[in-house]
């Protein structure tokens, strides 16, 4: 009876041993499959189309952005893109961990050693320098066409993606079709692949196409509510010795915290470098900048863009005043003058200690002098009583 007992309890026990590797698998493959799910947000210029379907164009030859090329429409062509011309369209995308993107690029001109490039958040994902003087008949180029079958997908994180098209190849036409925006998405309660378990998106500010206020941020300490349009709205301006602060409330427990934002710069032709504060300094560095477009195409000239991550600095308080800003030249340069100044003092102090010391030698020559011509005096003195005796 015993051993009848034993045999069911283990026989049980082996069944939900199975059954509980069966949900084990079950929940597996709903997790890899919930995030190796490759999900399209949009397409454009699939001919026929008729609308620029809201990207924008910027110092265009042509108020009309779409030319037929017999075999298909596209957006651009001769005489209307041009080494000025910047494309741009904004994304807001679904919690992800990649972005894929696809297009066709067409060369209607000759090219040699320029580029045209694709940014995303001000980051060069993709370059091409299709060096060709030879091509095809297409789209009123003669032989000189070519069209390139464009396909990458690259590492991307956050609420939206700021799409950027441009050439660098002078005296040449170009145009894209057929252009389709993807994401590698993370199940639905994660912010991005490998930390999904850990990261959890609490706060998030300037998340939508249209901005209306600085929804709570402050420039030098002051309530800000400054939109500004760059094909993409953005909050600003600031100049380089002003500060974006915001307290942040934290109010569900935690241990770290991860922050993450598009910086921009305009008219600033050299480096800059980031510096954020919290409860600390959290982060200060010179990240390198590509210029998107050296030309002022609607906000300014030399725009450049970067998206700073800060990862996992420890944090349990409730509350966090966020800081944003460049670091000041006038801060290096009064370190650079209290440098120069305490060089000064140094040499001064060497001067003084020389000249101290050349007085101290001066004075004791001149007190030996005067004690040998001393010397010299008693001794003739000496002399002359010892003659007289």
């Amino acid at each position: 009876m015993a051993q009848m007992i034993l045999q069911s309890w283990f026989q049980r026990s082996q069944g939900l041993r199975i059954f509980q590797r069966f949900i084990h698998l079950i929940l597996l493959n709903y997790f890899f499959s919930e995030v190796s799910a490759q999900t399209e947000i949009s397409r454009s210029f699939f001919s026929p189309f008729s609308t620029d379907d809201n990207w924008k164009a910027y110092l265009a030859q042509n108020s009309n952005h779409i030319t037929n090329c017999v075999t298909s429409d596209i957006y651009g062509g001769r005489l209307v893109f041009n080494s000025q011309t910047v494309i741009t369209k904004t994304y807001i995308l679904p919690p992800h961990y990649k972005i894929q993107f696809e297009f066709k690029f067409w060369r209607l001109d000759p090219w040699s050693s320029a580029y045209y490039i694709l940014f995303i958040n001000g980051q060069q994902e993709y370059s091409s320098n299709p060096f060709n003087n030879t091509g095809e008949q297409i789209c009123g180029s003669g032989t000189l066409g070519q069209i390139d079958q464009v396909s990458k997908q690259v590492a991307h994180t956050g609420n939206s993606a700021i799409i950027f098209i441009v050439s660098r190849q002078n005296s040449a036409y170009w145009g894209i079709s057929d252009f389709i925006l993807s994401v590698l998405k993370c199940p639905h309660f994660c912010d991005s692949d490998g930390v999904c378990l850990k990261w959890y998106r609490v706060l998030a500010y300037f998340k939508t196409l249209i901005l209306v206020d600085g929804q709570g941020w402050e420039k030098d300490n002051a309530l800000f509510n400054n939109v500004l349009d760059c094909g993409f709205q953005y909050y600003g301006n600031f100049q380089t010795s002003q500060v974006a602060s915001i307290n942040l409330n934290l109010n569900d427990p935690h241990t770290q915290l991860k922050l993450s934002f598009i910086f921009l710069t305009l008219e600033i032709t050299g480096s800059v470098t980031i510096e954020v504060i919290g409860d600390t300094q959290l982060y200060y560095f010179a990240p390198p900048l590509t210029f998107i477009t050296t030309d002022d195409y609607l906000c300014g000239s030399y725009l450049k863009m970067t998206k700073v991550e800060i990862y996992g600095f420890p944090c349990t308080s409730t509350s966090m005043t966020i800081s944003i800003g460049l670091w000041s030249m006038c801060k290096l340069l009064e370190v650079e003058d209290l440098v120069q100044k305490q060089v000064v003092l140094d040499l001064l102090k060497i001067i003084t200690q020389e000249l101290i010391c050349q007085i101290k030698k001066e004075m004791l020559k001149e007190q030996f002098q005067s004690l040998v011509r001393t010397n010299k005096y008693l001794n003739s003195k000496y002399w002359d009583r010892n003659e007289t005796r």
